[in-house]
């Protein structure tokens, strides 16, 4: 195709005859300055009539995905597709012209159609290039970006979401670090013993993080340290690879990195092995030795022990000093409650899914207000009885024979308003009515809620416990019951305590 710009006879001042009516009264498109209009020569007068002007692509730097139109450049892009659905419309005409039954078929009309059919390609092409530039994705407004960005936080188990986010383009960029440093202030690093160069990525990260996380949103930390090796082969023992770990560089660069942002930690959740938490206490207070946790409000854990790896181990003394730290999540616990040393008598909230000494537990935090635990038939430490007097949401579930009456059997919850019950045992007669009632009369507690979640529970199980607690304002019976519970509730007349 010609590329000679304007200085030429004009093709829409050429012969009128040359067009059809359709194309004479299509309006003109503003002029953009980058037209190319085609080459004329005293020996093609069909070439001179044609009415093609073709529009050039878009440069290639506006044409990468990284590009960000500006407005100046959104105007330019906007009035280039006009030029070529103007000219679309001008070649479409031409054909119509040219394939009227009236002219007879020459070389003139061959090679006018085709050049029209050229035309039409190299305008699709250059249209489709200029639209690439303003897809529907680059039009979402910053308030609404935000808004999806946001969306991402809660879930957010991979750091490599943000960095994903911020590399789409130039104003996604802008819009994650300006719009939403929330963003950079949930940091989830995921580091492998058998892989040092993990270690300095993470420590990368949370340098790259600190800046654009400003101080008015607190930290959350989420570190998994694995440790099994992704592929198979020679596995290094567990001791040996934390004696090589500890002396590498790239371990000190995430050392020396969690260090420097501790006191802006206000979430912190670790799953490691005891040893590699111990590992990363030393090496922390190596550096940092007054190192404390000043807005440290929750803590979770998950320790797993590896096969040669001591269970008892030494106290893990690193959250001692969190003077704001009321919530702990212990997700697997493989250890002693007492080796992670942390303020007791300051939490308000403590869940333990896996096993633990629930009574120690209730002795260690005298302020707990809400306790989720998981009690078994082993023999608790301590005095058998029990009393606390600030828990008033206990979510308890009961795991092997014996464990029901072991429990309240000898404890008192004097300020306990919700209880929830769940267990794994699927045989009748789990629930005690007399252990329950000899709970209630020691503890004097206003029950409020209390959930059932077990199998064999009868009706007049059921109907005593309505006797046993008329401050009940909401009951919750969850999975199949051995007998249709609520019609023998309805006929029954040993109960009346229907308003």
């Amino acid at each position: 195709m010609p590329t000679q710009r304007a200085g030429h006879s004009n093709p829409a001042t050429a012969d009128p005859t040359a067009y059809p009516l359709a194309a004479q009264h299509l309006p003109l498109p503003k002029s953009c300055g980058s037209c190319i209009y085609p080459s004329f020569s005293d020996k093609d007068p069909m070439r001179y009539r044609d009415p093609i002007i073709t529009h050039p692509p878009p440069p290639m730097a506006m044409a990468t995905p990284y590009f960000s139109p500006s407005d100046a450049n959104k105007q330019i892009v906007k009035r280039a597709m006009g030029c070529l659905v103007h000219q679309k419309y001008q070649v479409a005409a031409r054909l119509q012209h040219i394939f009227q039954p009236t002219h007879p078929v020459n070389n003139q009309l061959i090679q006018a159609r085709r050049r029209c059919m050229e035309a039409n390609f190299i305008i699709d092409h250059s249209y489709a290039a200029y639209e690439s530039i303003l897809p529907s994705i680059r039009k979402i407004p910053n308030h609404i970006l935000i808004a999806i960005f946001m969306e991402c936080v809660p879930n957010q188990t991979d750091s490599r979401i943000v960095l994903a986010l911020s590399h789409v383009c130039r104003r996604w960029r802008d819009v994650a670090c300006r719009h939403t440093p929330v963003l950079w202030s949930n940091i989830s690093l995921v580091v492998n013993l058998h892989h040092l160069s993990s270690f300095q990525n993470g420590a990368n990260f949370i340098e790259l993080c600190i800046p654009r996380s400003p101080a008015a949103y607190p930290l959350r930390l989420r570190l998994s340290v694995g440790l099994e090796p992704k592929t198979y082969g020679n596995r290094i023992p567990h001791r040996e690879k934390l004696d090589t770990l500890q002396h590498h560089p790239r371990f000190w660069s995430l050392v020396k990195a969690l260090a420097a942002s501790a006191p802006l930690w206000q979430d912190v959740t670790i799953a490691s092995s005891p040893s590699v938490l111990k590992l990363l206490e030393r090496a922390i207070l190596t550096i940092s030795p007054r190192c404390s946790f000043p807005i440290l409000c929750h803590l979770g854990i998950d320790l797993q022990i590896k096969r040669d790896e001591d269970r008892a181990g030494y106290p893990i003394l690193l959250f001692a000093k969190a003077p704001r730290l009321r919530q702990v999540t212990y997700s697997r616990m493989d250890v002693k409650l007492g080796l992670v040393v942390l303020p007791w008598k300051q939490l308000r909230h403590f869940s333990a899914p896996a096993f633990l000494d629930l009574k120690m537990l209730l002795r260690l935090c005298p302020n707990l207000d809400h306790c989720q635990a998981l009690v078994t038939q082993a023999v608790y430490e301590g005095p058998p009885d029990l009393q606390h007097k600030l828990l008033q949401i206990l979510d308890l579930q009961v795991s092997g024979e014996g464990a029901f009456e072991l429990f309240f059997g000898h404890c008192a919850l004097p300020s306990l308003v919700e209880m929830h019950l769940h267990s794994d045992l699927y045989r009748p007669g789990f629930w005690s009515q007399s252990v329950f009632d000899g709970f209630l009369l020691r503890s004097g507690c206003t029950l409020r809620k209390l959930v059932l979640d077990f199998q064999g529970l009868t009706t007049p199980d059921l109907l005593a416990i309505l006797e046993s607690v008329p401050t009940l304002f909401e009951l919750h019976v969850i999975d199949r019951p051995t007998e249709d519970l609520l019609p023998s509730l309805i006929t029954s007349s040993s109960w009346n305590g229907w308003p």
